[in-house]
């Protein structure tokens, strides 16, 4: 996977990867923890057309564990 861009999305990374050929994966990390490694999820897609829908579902993942009790975000 190679890496392609870094966006943030409420203090959240989203990292968006290449994924197989052609294809998108959008990792999602809680605030301050891109280095340690801990995801709070990966999206991804085979289809390049759909690397928006991937995103819009990492938001909509970021805005679920932002609201979760001990995640300290809300």
């Amino acid at each position: 996977m190679a890496y392609r861009e870094l966006t943030y999305y409420r203090r959240y990374p989203l990292e968006i990867r290449e994924y197989g050929d052609t294809g998108w994966a959008v990792h999602v990390y809680p605030p301050a923890d891109v280095r340690s490694g801990h995801k709070v999820a990966v999206l991804t897609t085979p289809m390049p057309a759909r690397l928006a829908e991937v995103l819009a579902d990492a938001r909509r993942t970021v805005d679920r564990h932002a609201m979760m009790p001990n995640t300290g975000q809300a």
